[in-house]
């Protein structure tokens, strides 16, 4: 089927509103052009990110000199044919450790979901719970890749963005099936009153009956044709078992992709974030397998799929690729401004295919609506699908991760290689002219007389010069240049490099590193943030209640839900301290809080397990998610050793004094309740002198310790119990005047 598209571009507010049966894809098209258009500056400096990052310009040689050979013939190589020309990575150096410092913190950092309503507080609790599930756990080793990409891009090309989907994939198999497992089935069936088990091994075993059961037979499974089915019945009634074909789901999750801006993903260059912009177009690269899956899942139209098809390899405008591989695939260490070969992305048999997101007014209703179009500039008269975007959270799929904020647009964020440039060019002329100084010296241009110019000397270690009149050879003497002078300048900028980024260094200040970490590490876990509430929103809407079953409990107020329920529930945090990535400063702190913060909570109105658990990720997050449990297993282990410790006294054995670390409350809350739950256990206890000797100095043990690290750990550090504190627990306990005197 072809489907014509509008094409007059919008003369009034009118013309906007759109009918999904007739997308206006000239408008689409040209709005896409201009978009690349706009682009070229950010592309432009895209690539010169791309050149200072890795180093790459004209005349290079894997040896770090400048040889005339890769020079050509309009250029000289300078100073000197094989003069030094090192390759100096100090853009690359500041984006690998602030990249380091932004994964670091991803993974060390611990989600935290908030209900935005109080109604929804109790659900918050299991939402955290199915969040970090996800996050830790299947989506572990794609979050470690696609967000390791996009920080790369942040800090290298000042804007990456990521795209959050809801993945479903699936897979056709066979299954094997016995006559045994119909019976089975059916008997129990019958055993609760239902009979169609039976009726259906009745419709088995008649072949008069064949007809109706081929026609059911493919009603349970759709990828069943008459001929299989007819197939699978003889089978079961021959053989007694048979192969079914079936469709199954390997994946049915979130998916996070990195997408690079204007080369992945396309908007207005003026659009200030994904969550205001009015459109925007996603290029994505698919193969026949691909489109094919496409047209059975998703309705994809077959007439454009098959004539976008006649388009494999193209690309849209000739959109280079920009990916390191390329480059240096095509020109080694010798790479060269302006070349024109274009390294695409498409491959010999992949297709381009171009995803719109875009807000309009639905023409049939006249109501606001986000539309998704399937579509390809290569296919000027057709589309392969259009209709309402089906994610419930009501925005685009995209989140922007911008390294700064310094106008309106995205696009105006720079990156680090764009400011470090100077610097690195600098640092780079320092070094060349210090390796130039070195050879110079080492090998100093040796003069000879005028009618000598011809004569071939060799230079080196236990070389012989011959010398007809003394002194006719002599070594020129060396420039006298700054080399001091040039390594002070270079220190001089890796230092402002360092103040600048807040980088680690011994003549910058704490405090100032302290800020920047602060704000690195803060803009990005936000954004990521922002990214998990969208994939969150998916989960919502898509997870099924099995699974979620398994992981929460009770799904019902969780998954599942209506658009209203899971748009504005919960703000997702992502809750790190930039500190904590220096052992140091993260003993100190610790230090500190341990001796003034918990010294002054007299009331326990500190949490001390999230302390504890907040803690133990500073330190370790891995170890952390091993070891740290609830309040609930904790106080759980406890209980059970506890139970064990009396065992071993009724059979006179004494358990071990902890002098700390244990609960001792509850420890013996827990041996005094087993005592009086079951006093066969203390009458055993009491015939045996050894293990009623052992029960006397358990409980004293764990009485001093609880009132140690209860009431008289207060005391020790002030001195005694306030009067009014003891006043009020014995009159409590009802004791007179004349027992305060006591």
């Amino acid at each position: 089927m072809n489907k014509n598209a509008e094409t007059t571009s919008p003369a009034n507010l009118s013309d906007l509103h759109v009918s999904l049966d007739n997308p206006p894809l000239e408008r689409i098209r040209a709005q896409l052009d201009r978009a690349i258009g706009d682009s070229l500056v950010y592309l432009d400096q895209y690539r010169q990110d791309f050149e200072t990052r890795f180093c790459l310009w004209e005349g290079q040689s894997r040896d770090g000199r400048r040889w005339q050979e890769n020079l050509g013939t309009g250029q000289k190589a300078m100073p000197w044919n094989g003069a030094s020309d090192v390759r100096t990575f100090t853009a690359d150096e500041i984006c690998l450790e602030r990249v380091e410092i932004m994964m670091s913190a991803f993974r060390r950092a611990q989600f935290q979901v908030t209900a935005l309503r109080s109604a929804n507080a109790d659900t918050a609790g299991k939402v955290n719970i199915l969040l970090n599930w996800r996050t830790r756990n299947h989506l572990a080793a794609e979050l470690a890749r696609e967000l390791e990409k996009i920080a790369n891009w942040r800090e290298g090309y000042g804007i990456a963005a990521a795209g959050i989907y809801w993945a479903q994939e699936r897979r056709f198999g066979r299954r094997k099936v016995t006559l045994q497992e119909f019976i089975d089935t059916a008997l129990r069936a019958l055993e609760q009153g239902d009979t169609q088990g039976v009726q259906a091994l009745q419709q088995i075993a008649d072949p008069l009956m064949d007809e109706g059961t081929i026609a059911r037979m493919r009603e349970l499974s759709p990828v069943l044709d008459r001929r299989g089915a007819k197939k699978i019945l003889e089978e079961l009634r021959t053989k007694r078992e048979t192969m079914v074909p079936q469709i199954y789901i390997v994946k049915n999750q979130p998916c996070w992709r990195a997408r690079r801006m204007f080369l992945d993903v396309f908007c207005p260059v003026e659009t200030e974030s994904f969550e205001t912009a009015r459109w925007t177009d996603e290029r994505c690269i698919l193969g026949p397998e691909d489109l094919e899956e496409k047209v059975e899942s998703e309705g994809w139209d077959r007439e454009w799929v098959e004539a976008l098809w006649e388009q494999r390899g193209k690309s849209y405008s000739a959109l280079n690729d920009f990916r390191s591989m390329s480059l240096r695939a095509e020109h080694g260490l010798n790479f060269t401004r302006g070349n024109n070969s274009n390294w695409n992305m498409c491959g010999d048999d992949q297709v381009e295919v171009w995803h719109r997101y875009y807000k309009a007014i639905e023409k049939s209703s006249g109501v606001p609506t986000l539309l998704r179009l399937v579509w390809s500039p290569l296919v000027t008269d057709s589309y392969g699908h259009h209709d309402t975007f089906g994610y419930a959270h009501g925005q685009l799929p995209f989140v922007e991760f911008v390294r700064e904020r310094v106008e309106n647009a995205m696009a105006d964020s720079r990156s680090v290689p764009e400011i470090a440039l100077t610097a690195q060019n600098t640092i780079k002329k320092e070094r060349d002219s210090q390796n130039n100084y070195t050879d110079m010296t080492t090998l100093p241009p040796l003069i000879k007389p005028l009618w000598r110019a011809h004569t071939n000397i060799d230079l080196g270690p236990s070389a012989q010069i011959a010398e007809k009149k003394a002194g006719e050879l002599r070594w020129m003497a060396p420039p006298v240049t700054g080399v001091s002078q040039s390594a002070s300048l270079e220190e001089r900028t890796v230092l402002a490099l360092a103040n600048y980024f807040g980088r680690i260094h011994p003549n910058v200040a704490p405090g100032r590193i302290a800020i920047a970490q602060e704000h690195l590490v803060g803009g990005w876990l936000t954004q990521v943030a922002t990214a998990a509430r969208m994939s969150l929103a998916l989960e919502q809407q898509f997870l099924d209640v099995a699974t979620a079953e398994r992981v929460i409990g009770d799904p019902t107020t969780v998954v599942q839900l209506k658009r209203e329920d899971i748009q504005g529930q919960f703000m997702v945090t992502l809750q790190f301290d930039p500190s904590s990535l220096d052992p140091e400063r993260l003993k100190l702190k610790l230090a500190a809080f341990k001796d003034f913060v918990l010294a002054m909570d007299t009331q326990g109105v500190v949490m001390r397990d999230k302390l504890v658990a907040i803690a133990a990720r500073w330190i370790d997050p891995d170890l952390a998610d091993q070891v740290v449990g609830t309040p609930q297993m904790a106080s759980q282990r406890e209980q059970d050793d506890e139970k064990n410790n009396l065992v071993q006294i009724m059979n006179g054995i004494e358990p071990t004094m902890v002098p700390e670390g244990q609960n001792y409350a509850a420890r013996l809350a827990t041996l005094m309740q087993l005592l009086q739950q079951n006093p066969i256990v203390a009458q055993q206890i009491q015939s045996r002198p050894d293990s009623m000797l052992i029960l006397e100095a358990r409980i004293k043990h764990l009485s001093t310790m609880a009132e140690q690290y209860g009431p008289n750990r207060q005391i020790g550090r002030v001195g005694a119990r306030p009067g009014l504190e003891k006043l009020a627990e014995q009159m409590n306990n009802g004791a007179g005047a004349g027992a305060l005197m006591q």
